[in-house]
């Protein structure tokens, strides 16, 4: 399994690379830690010649400066998350690697690049304007990304009691990945796992346990529980 973790060095992104403990992973893998600077790096001086005025050059120099110690900064957060990845999953192979640019578009294009089954982030960046439920990047790399997204909300300490999952499903082939792909991994032992199926009209109960049933019978996961709830 491959997974990209993004990191910023924020709580949150500490909280995520934490939250790994319950995230029923294999005992082997492969991880990549990528932290991305969001700054825009203008061209070393004397690479454009057609810039002549001294004071633009000086400007596209202090531009570079300080763009360069951004990425080291980058750089410097996504070798400490490695660390501390790899004290989480100690057998698998965890690698990092820092870039420049929009930060979710970054995020997807390296999860394409490392060929990701699941990217790994918190649900809040460093961003000076705080969202409601998701922060800006998060929501763009669970909107756009082609593989599967885990947002961690930032909590540093993970909650000692057994992990509980609840499972949407409505019998449409997304529900049946998404049991699928919880069946394959290996959680915890005492892991809680429960399938909820909900229609709108109160009357049709049938179709709901129908639902829930053929979400169990998709499933390998030996201590499932499924309940129906009914809404009108």
């Amino acid at each position: 399994m491959k997974i990209l973790i993004a990191y910023d060095g924020s709580p949150c992104s500490d909280a995520a690379i934490d939250d790994l403990v319950k995230a029923g992973l294999p005992e082997r893998g492969e991880a990549r830690i990528c932290s991305i600077a969001e700054v825009w790096m203008p061209p070393s001086s004397g690479m454009d010649e057609s810039i002549t005025d001294a004071r633009i050059e000086k400007l596209l120099e202090h531009h570079r400066a300080k763009g360069e110690a951004l990425m080291n900064e980058a750089s410097a957060n996504a070798e400490r998350a490695a660390v501390r990845v790899s004290s989480i999953l100690p057998k698998w192979d965890i690698s990092s690697e820092a870039g420049y640019g929009s930060p979710a578009w970054e995020l997807i294009n390296a999860a394409e690049s490392f060929g990701s089954e699941l990217i790994v982030v918190g649900s809040h960046g460093q961003s000076a304007i705080s969202r409601f439920f998701l922060g800006s990047i998060s929501q763009k790399v669970l909107s756009e990304a082609k593989c599967s997204v885990r947002v961690a909300r930032g909590r540093n300490e993970v909650d000692p009691a057994p992990a509980r999952i609840v499972i949407g499903f409505d019998g449409t082939r997304g529900a049946e990945a998404a049991v699928n792909a919880v069946a394959e991994r290996n959680w915890p032992a005492k892991t809680e796992i429960r399938l909820v199926s909900v229609v709108q009209d109160a009357s049709p109960t049938i179709f709901a346990r129908n639902t829930a049933a053929r979400a169990l019978r998709h499933s390998r996961c030996c201590s499932m529980r499924s309940r129906n709830r009914i809404y009108g």
